[in-house]
């Protein structure tokens, strides 16, 4: 069933703090975005590489642990040239640095602003500068496209 979804840059541009986070459980978008990786770079937004797994695994040990800690789910960052691109199944954690709920993601998958333990899922972060600044640019793109004359 089709839904609206915030892009994480839109997610991060409305909180009143001056980081958001986000976890992508698609191996090759972590591969790419982490390490500019172009022999990925026309196949990563397909969402047959989600590792579904670790997603449930997610979910669950936030349930067990931090029930009240609110998750949304969010069109990843994407070039600015996309305007149209798959779910990849990635999630906003409402949490701050240094919180217990960071803390505890942090060990289980490393820290945001570091490279994570693994690609196959990987903590982000991205400053409520950088969103607004993003997803106002991707507004005034979409606009000149489609918007009226």
């Amino acid at each position: 069933m089709p839904r609206l979804l915030r892009t994480v840059e839109q997610y991060i541009a409305e909180r009143n703090k001056p980081y958001g986070y986000w976890i992508v459980f698609h191996k090759l978008y972590n591969e790419v975005a982490i390490h500019h990786n172009k022999k990925y770079s026309e196949i990563f937004l397909s969402d047959e590489y989600i590792n579904h797994d670790a997603r449930v695994e997610f979910e669950n040990f936030m349930k067990i642990n931090f029930p009240n800690v609110i998750l949304e789910d969010v069109f990843d960052y994407v070039s600015l040239s996309h305007l149209l691109w798959p779910y990849l199944g990635s999630i906003a954690i409402d949490m701050e640095q240094g919180d217990a709920v960071y803390e505890a993601l942090s060990q289980k998958y490393g820290d945001p602003f570091d490279d994570p333990y693994t690609t196959d899922v990987a903590l982000w972060v991205m400053s409520k500068e950088d969103a607004v600044k993003y997803h106002d640019e991707r507004n005034r793109i979409v606009e000149e496209e489609f918007g009226e004359d």
